[in-house]
């Protein structure tokens, strides 16, 4: 079985999650960074909706938060980076609704996160802090990337697919 890493990123108040995770695995290249959950909250989110991108401005709770971030390197001097990160929210009023990430999510919490490294992926990690905002990240082996996104890819069209059925008619909290 491949080797895998595990890392809790640290995403500050104010700070931009997605920006952030794209900052920090960029110097991995080639490989691909899949992102397993977050938790905590968030004040700004943009994502994909029907006819462009949606803003959302707010206290939301993140309910899930993955998907993958490969960068590779096309020529000696020029990288390629595809982001693809999908997730559901709950509004203070209990409506959910999410979507794919489009540029930005803006961190509300205080973070505070650890890093731990593992062998296997069959070595379970110590659950931390579930209060604030964390996210789990494993750096996939290079060799299995195009089978992790396949899965992936299925993973996140069911997932869009319930979210999307969720989001329907949620423009009220909309800025």
């Amino acid at each position: 079985m491949p080797d895998f890493t595990a890392y809790v990123v640290t995403v500050a108040p104010r700070e931009n999650v997605v920006t952030k995770i794209i900052s920090i695995f960029e110097e991995m290249s080639p490989e691909t960074v899949t992102v397993l959950s977050a938790t905590g909250q968030v004040s700004t989110v943009v994502i994909f909706g029907f006819g462009g991108t949606v803003t959302y401005k707010g206290n939301f709770d993140i309910l899930s938060l993955c998907g993958q971030c490969m960068c590779t390197k096309v020529s000696n001097s020029e990288e390629g980076k595809n982001v693809m990160l999908a997730s559901s929210l709950s509004a203070p009023d209990g409506n959910v609704f999410g979507g794919v990430l489009e540029s930005a999510m803006i961190a509300a919490t205080p973070v505070e996160g650890s890093s731990s490294k593992r062998e296997s992926i069959n070595k379970a990690r110590e659950p931390t802090h579930l209060d604030l905002l964390k996210l789990d990240v494993v750096k996939i082996h290079p060799g299995l990337h195009q089978y992790q996104d396949l899965y992936q890819k299925q993973h996140l069209y069911n997932k869009l697919w319930s979210t999307i059925h969720y989001s329907v008619g949620r423009q009220n909290i909309c800025s």
